[in-house]
């Protein structure tokens, strides 16, 4: 029997009842099939400020001049999943030409998710309990790191013992999600560039591309940075679904888990890491 004849078969099979469609699916993906595609979804929602954030990047709709060239710009976002507040941004510029369309996938470096957690530790002076999370290689590089510093002899002099620093939670389809809350923040975000040089309102129109790409006074890199720190203000300010509260007022309405002393984690592990390369 050749292989063309076992697919033809098999998608007999699959049209055949919605029970053998099961079967195979269990035959060639495993359990973790029916946990994804065929179980209900639960719902996700954390219960406090702080408990959970939420990171995601994504290429803003936008042509900007860096460095003498025309590039795009991928804006790396974390958000409280409990408050919708967002805790940090940091833009990303690309370091080629965007002569073509614009990227589907942000450059984003593990470095730079590092920066935005510890800038949000830092700055807004609280350690979060969950990093929610997908797969990108970026994020699984400092899920590494976060296991690192939870070990511990890293942290033991610190905590008292050893506590987890903090969770980080990789997200499997449909089990469980966020419901694109993160995803609906950074769509927000268009509201700040709309209508400015070098936007892209279209992204399928070529001579949109084109424009947007050609347009004499495309913004530099600190220019948006300061329309969209605006706009993020704005949105702190702002309430969203059927809340009566702004983002800010949840955000700030319960205690969160005051930030471990970030000198002494620094420190802590590079000592550990003397220790492991000496």
């Amino acid at each position: 029997m050749s292989l063309d004849k076992i697919k033809r078969y098999i998608r007999l099979m699959r049209s055949s009842s919605p029970e053998t469609d099961l079967v195979i699916n269990l035959a060639q993906y495993g359990a973790d099939v029916i946990r994804n595609k065929y179980m209900p979804t639960p719902r996700n929602d954390a219960e406090r400020p702080g408990q959970r954030v939420l990171i995601d990047a994504r290429p803003l709709p936008m042509y900007i001049k860096h460095n003498g060239i025309v590039c795009t710009v991928a804006i790396l976002l974390m958000i409280d999943d409990f408050s919708r507040f967002p805790i940090r941004a940091r833009l990303v510029p690309r370091k080629i030409v965007d002569w073509n369309n614009l990227p589907k996938r942000a450059d984003i470096t593990a470095d730079d998710v590092a920066v935005l957690i510890a800038s949000a530790i830092w700055f807004d002076d609280f350690c979060f309990e969950e990093l929610y999370t997908d797969n990108a290689s970026s994020n699984k590089a400092v899920g590494k790191l976060l296991a690192e510093i939870t070990a511990d002899e890293l942290i033991a002099d610190i905590t008292g013992g050893g506590d987890t620093f903090i969770h980080f939670v990789k997200s499997i389809p449909g089990r469980p999600r966020a419901c694109g809350k993160v995803e609906k923040a950074l769509g927000l975000l268009n509201e700040a560039i709309d209508g400015h040089p070098g936007f892209v309102a279209d992204e399928g129109d070529w001579k949109c591309l084109h424009d947007a790409q050609n347009h004499p006074e495309l913004y530099p890199l600190e220019k948006v940075e300061k329309l969209l720190n605006d706009h993020l203000e704005h949105l702190r300010d702002r309430s969203f679904g059927n809340r009566k509260q702004t983002r800010r007022e949840l955000w700030t309405s319960k205690g969160k888990r005051p930030a471990l002393p970030i000198r002494k984690l620094v420190h802590s592990c590079r000592n550990s890491a003397r220790q492991r390369n000496p």
